[in-house]
C-alpha cells in the first residue's frame, strides 16, 4: 500500500513540473487545404513567402466574394493579413527557376489551416461591406391591433437597406406563384421547393411573423410585448441562415401605441441580433451542393473525397451516408451547379449521369479487364 502512495507522490510531483500549455498552444487543426500556387522574389524565402500569400489568399475566396474582398481590401489587409505564416501549416518546394530578371521563382505546395482562417473572418462578419447589391425579399406577416402598421416589416427593410442590401417586399411580387411560395414558407410547408421558385428574384429569403400583445401593467398606462419570429433562408441551397425570435416590450398612453413601440423594437433587434448571419450569407461565394454516387465501394468514396478536396473551388466535402454502393457527400462550391457537374464529370473513371437544382448524380465507370 505504502508504494502506492510514493507512486502517486511522485507522478504529482512530474505532472507539477510540466510546463503549462495554452488552449493555444495545444491546438489541433483539423480542417485544411492544400493549394499549388506561384511565387516570385528576390530570392527564395521571399519567392516561398510570396506563393504562401497566394496560397491564402486563394483559400480567402473560399469564404469571402472577390467584390467583397475589393470593397473591403484595407480591413481584410489589417486583420487576415498582417500574419500570413499563422495560416500555413507546412509548405514544399515544388519546383524552383529563375526568371528572366534574376529573381527566384518556385512553385509550392502550401497546406492551409481553414480552422484559423474561419475563426479570423468570425470576428469580421458584422464589419465587412457587403457588395454586388445581394436581394432580400421580406415577407413578415403582422398579427396587431388594426391600427398598428407593418412596422416590424418596415424596420427591418429599412435598417436592411442602410446595410446596403437590395429589398423587395411582398407587394413587390405580382406573380402568384412567388406568392404562393411564401405563403408556403410561412406555413413550413415545401421550404426547398418554395426556395428555389424564388431564386430569379432573391438571395435572401426572410419570412416570418410578428405579434403584439397587451400585457397587464396595473397601471393606467398601456404595455405591449412585440415578437418577431422569422428565418432567413438561401435560395441557392434553401438553406435556413438563420431562425430566431426577438421580443421588446414597450409602454405608451394606447395599446397601439405601445405596440408600434415594441413591434419596432423588435423588428430592429432581430436585424442586429441576425446580422453577422445575414452578411456571410450574402458574401460567401460557397453553395452547397449534394453529390450522389452510385456502383461504388468505401474505397471509391474516399479517393473521391479526396479528389474533390484537391479542387481550387471546394471548400469542403462531408460524407452524408453510405450503404449498399450508394454514397452521398455534401460538398460546399464556389460557382454554379453545372461547373461542379463539368469537374466531377472530367474526374478520370467518374460518369454524370444527371444534374438537377442543387444535386449531382454519378456512377463509378466499369473499366474493361
Amino acid at each position: 500500500m505504502k508504494y502506492g502512495v510514493i507512486y502517486t507522490a511522485l507522478m504529482a510531483l512530474v505532472l507539477a513540473s510540466l510546463p503549462a500549455f495554452s488552449q493555444a498552444e495545444v491546438e489541433v487543426t483539423t480542417l485544411t487545404k492544400v493549394v499549388v500556387a506561384q511565387g516570385v522574389g528576390v530570392g527564395q524565402p521571399e519567392a516561398i513567402a510570396d506563393g504562401q500569400r497566394t496560397a491564402v489568399t486563394q483559400c480567402l475566396s473560399l469564404y469571402v466574394k472577390t467584390e467583397a474582398q475589393t470593397v473591403n481590401a484595407d480591413l481584410l489587409r489589417e486583420s487576415v493579413f498582417h500574419d500570413i505564416t499563422r495560416y500555413v501549416q507546412d509548405c514544399q518546394v515544388i519546383a524552383e527557376s529563375k526568371t528572366d530578371d534574376g529573381r527566384v521563382s518556385v512553385q509550392v505546395s502550401v497546406r492551409v489551416r481553414l480552422e484559423r482562417m474561419e475563426a479570423a473572418l468570425d470576428d469580421l462578419w458584422e464589419r465587412l461591406k457587403i457588395a454586388g447589391n445581394p436581394r432580400v425579399i421580406v415577407a413578415v406577416e403582422q398579427q396587431a391591433p388594426a391600427d398598428v402598421p407593418d412596422v416590424a416589416q418596415g424596420t427591418i427593410v429599412d435598417k436592411l437597406v442602410n446595410l446596403g442590401f437590395k429589398v423587395l417586399d411582398e407587394g413587390q411580387l405580382q406573380q402568384a406563384r412567388q406568392k404562393q411560395a411564401l405563403k408556403m414558407l410561412r406555413d413550413d410547408r415545401e421550404v426547398a421547393a418554395s426556395v428555389l421558385a424564388l431564386q430569379d428574384r432573391a438571395d435572401i429569403v426572410i419570412v416570418g411573423r410578428a405579434t403584439a400583445r397587451q400585457q397587464d401593467t396595473g397601471v393606467a398606462a398601456f404595455s405591449c410585448q412585440g415578437a418577431v419570429d422569422a428565418r432567413a433562408i438561401r435560395t441557392d441551397t434553401a438553406q435556413i441562415v438563420t431562425a430566431t425570435r426577438s421580443k421588446a416590450t414597450k409602454a405608451g398612453f394606447t395599446e397601439e401605441g405601445a405596440a408600434e413601440s415594441a413591434l419596432e423594437q423588435a423588428g430592429g433587434d432581430w436585424v442586429a441580433k441576425n446580422l453577422r448571419l445575414l452578411v456571410r450569407a450574402v458574401i460567401d461565394p460557397c453553395k452547397e451542393y449534394t453529390v450522389a454516387f452510385t456502383n461504388c465501394t468505401h474505397d471509391d468514396v474516399t479517393a473521391l473525397d479526396a479528389k474533390l478536396a484537391a479542387l481550387p473551388a471546394v471548400r469542403a466535402t462531408d460524407l452524408l451516408a453510405f450503404d449498399k454502393g450508394l454514397a452521398q457527400l455534401s460538398v460546399q462550391y464556389r460557382g454554379s451547379i453545372m461547373a461542379f457537374s463539368k469537374e466531377l464529370a472530367a474526374i478520370r473513371g467518374i460518369e454524370v449521369e444527371s444534374t438537377t437544382a442543387n444535386t449531382v448524380r454519378i456512377n463509378k465507370v466499369k473499366t474493361n479487364r
